[in-house]
Order: C-alpha cells, then structure tokens, then sequence
C-alpha cells in the first residue's frame, strides 16, 4: 500500500500531471501522488501491473489508457 512519505498517510490518489518535470518523471515510471491528509505531492514509482493502491484509491493504467493502434 503507498504512502505519504512526510506523514505516513494512506489517504494518497494519483494527482493531475502538470509541466514538463512530470513529462520527464512519467518517462521513468514515476508518476505524481498527492497525500489528502497532509496535501504533500510526491512522485512514486508505478510497475507494470500497476497501482500497489487499494479499493477506491486504486487506479488502473489499463482502464485509463488505449491499447497501442486502438480507434476505441
């Protein structure tokens, strides 16, 4: 489960990506996350398969995101 590294929250949901640093972060895996408790942003590291994130919190790329060629 992610969480906050200032406060140790689990309140964490993905943030709107913004700038060309988020650009260049997301083109290393790594994406922006905003902690509602303490409203720090931070970036994590996202796998492959996905969000390490649970029940509502949880966003899944294959949901979000066409597959390659795809007109859907």
């Amino acid at each position: 489960m992610l969480r906050c590294p200032s406060c140790g929250g689990h309140d964490v949901r993905r943030s709107h990506s913004r700038g060309m640093l988020d650009s260049f972060m997301s083109k290393f895996r790594k994406f922006p996350f905003r902690c509602r408790a303490c409203t720090r942003r931070f970036y994590q590291y996202v796998s492959v398969e996905g969000y390490e994130l649970v029940d509502d919190r949880a966003i899944d790329p294959a949901r979000t995101r066409k597959p390659h060629g795809s007109n859907r």
